[in-house]
């Protein structure tokens, strides 16, 4: 096994090669099957192990095996203890977003550039055919990636009779895990029950499925490559946002299916509400975990989740980069006001002046209007996006409006022939 574990990781992880890895071990039979390849091998390599605790000293000995194993071999260890709790999750869910937030955190502060894992050839069966019965797509069927990010699978080609016979022919030591023989969890009843069954029907079934794994990878590849230019058709970037024609997305058939293609990267997996919100009114909105839909005069606009912003930013300099770049300096003579250059009468302003966004009940006097109007009222009528509304700067003097910067100033601030002392203001739009 050690030759053709090597010929797969120099064909399909070059990439591998004279990098500081990270291996987790669980002190299973896959793993220190892992970990000796590795270190055959001559891998630079370092373990990272994790005890959850749920089965009480057995767990304990797993570590200790572990990190004994390690010490002996010149092997550098990390472990950590984890109570696998976490709100809307199960205990297997919670299990692994601990696992890897902390493998992330490894990387990051020891500076190893991959993560790697003891997945095989049985447990991408076990796998596509929990899926399966999920209700999975392509995507779901075809199995666990070899890589993802900076997690590497490299066992993924290899059945677990092959990875016994190494263990065994290399008289190499490993832990059981008492819990694998429990038929509480899904994936339990899928390895005792259903893939014994399966290969009575097909004895070859592991390699059957590897194949329909590679043929349908290949399929997933095709239409991220499909969807990735249908992208480009139908949406139109501005700045951190995505702009999609609705009367676009309706012509795409078959709809839902579309839809779920588009929108699923996201976090918008149902597709039912996708085509109910095709008709939604401005301003209506759906979120997924990070991210929004908002519906906006026959445009959908994707954008990240953002908090809305209660900061407020002194312009004390001259020139400011942040959260706008605006500049100031002193003015002599009158000049005409625009929407992104404004003349103020320095006497009628309170320092520091002020940039932050709206607030409720907020008014100005618009320059060439009669009268005051709300701000909300002003927004409606520029026929403002939702996103845009969030992201306009108000340039305040006190608690009043100066200036809707790259819009509208307020005239009773502007400089007339009477001023001695003018400011102009500039703002620089991207």
């Amino acid at each position: 096994m050690l030759s053709k574990f090597t010929a797969h990781i120099e064909k399909n992880f070059p990439f591998l090669k004279n990098k500081r890895l990270l291996i987790a071990v669980s002190g299973g039979l896959d793993s220190m099957v892992l970990l000796t390849l590795l270190k055959q091998w001559n891998a630079d390599l370092s373990v990272a192990h994790c005890n959850f605790g749920l089965r009480g000293s057995e767990s304990d000995g797993d570590e200790v095996f572990v990190a004994s194993f390690c010490k002996r071999k010149s092997i550098p260890f990390f472990s950590k203890k984890f109570v696998t709790q976490l709100p809307k999750h199960s205990v297997q869910m919670a299990a692994r977003t601990l696992r890897y937030e902390w493998f992330e955190s490894l990387l990051d502060e020891h500076s190893f550039d991959f993560i790697l894992t003891a997945h095989h050839a049985d447990d991408n069966l076990e796998t596509v055919l929990i899926n399966l019965t999920r209700g999975a797509g392509i995507a779901g069927l075809s199995g666990i990636p070899p890589v993802n990010n900076r997690i590497v699978r490299p066992l993924l080609p290899f059945s677990k009779k092959e990875i016994l016979d190494f263990a065994q022919t290399n008289n190499l030591e490993w832990r059981e895990d008492s819990s694998n023989q429990k038929l509480d969890y899904v994936r339990n009843q899928i390895r005792h029950q259903v893939v014994p069954a399966l290969k009575n029907i097909q004895p070859q079934l592991i390699e059957q499925v590897q194949k329909s794994i590679h043929f349908l990878s290949d399929t997933q590849k095709i239409k991220q490559q499909y969807f990735e230019s249908l992208l480009q058709e139908i949406s139109t970037q501005h700045k951190s946002s995505l702009c999609f024609s609705v009367e676009k997305i309706k012509q795409l058939h078959p709809l839902e299916t579309h839809l779920f293609g588009l929108f699923s990267p996201y976090g918008f997996t149902s597709t039912k509400e996708l085509v109910k919100f095709l008709e939604a009114p401005t301003g209506k909105e759906i979120q997924s975990l990070a991210y929004r839909l908002i519906s906006d005069r026959g445009e959908i606009i994707l954008t990240q989740l953002i908090n809305p912003s209660s900061d407020f930013y002194e312009v004390t300099e001259n020139e400011i980069q942040h959260p706008i770049r605006l500049s100031m300096e002193e003015h002599t003579g009158n000049s005409l006001n625009t929407h992104c250059q404004v003349f103020l009468d320095k006497s009628t302003l309170q320092f520091p002046l002020l940039l932050r966004k709206q607030q409720i009940g907020d008014v100005f006097y618009p320059l060439g209007m009669m009268g005051k109007k709300k701000i909300s009222k002003f927004f409606k009528d520029e026929k403002m996006s939702t996103l845009a509304k969030e992201s306009q700067w108000l340039l305040c003097s006190g608690d009043a409006v100066v200036w809707v910067v790259g819009k509208r100033v307020d005239r009773r601030f502007v400089s007339t022939s009477k001023t001695s002392n003018t400011l102009k203001i500039t703002y620089y739009e991207d």
